[in-house]
This record gives structure tokens, C-alpha cells and sequence, in this order.
């Protein structure tokens, strides 16, 4: 059975937030060796700066999986 997907690559958004959850933590532990305290709230508030990104960055483009005889009005022809 045919079916359609619209919007940006699910994959390619999750490894994004994956990777800026990676960076956080990264960030998180390069400033805790540096400078000697403790940064878990560093990570999880640049973790989720991050994850706040890819949101604001795919918002009207999230992916869409639809069937060939349930398309969505905003791809039908205008009346």
C-alpha cells in the first residue's frame, strides 16, 4: 500500500537533538573539569536550550505520514 510522507526527515531531527544533548553534556563536563564545580544544571538547561532549537527550527515542518486517500487539506487544490 502507497503512502505519502511531507515535512523534514524524523531521523535527521532526532539525531540533531540527540547529537545538542550530546554537546550539552560534553559542554557540561569540559566546564566542571575547568573549573571545578558541579554544572548539572548547565547540562540539562543547554540540553534543553537545545531540544527548544529543533523544535523552533522544524515547527511547521514536522513529519507527516498521511494514506493516499486521507490527504491533508493543505495539499489539495485551492476552491
Amino acid at each position: 500500500m502507497a503512502y505519502y510522507v511531507c515535512g523534514n526527515n524524523l531521523q535527521r531531527i532526532l539525531m540533531s537533538a540527540c547529537a545538542l544533548v550530546i554537546l550539552a553534556f560534553g559542554v557540561s563536563y569540559l566546564l566542571s573539569s575547568l573549573l571545578a564545580y558541579n554544572s548539572n544544571l548547565v547540562a540539562i538547561s543547554l540540553s534543553f536550550i537545545g531540544i527548544t532549537a529543533v523544535v523552533v527550527a522544524n515547527w511547521r515542518h514536522f513529519p507527516n505520514v498521511y494514506q493516499p486517500d486521507d490527504i491533508p487539506s493543505q495539499f489539495l487544490p485551492a476552491q
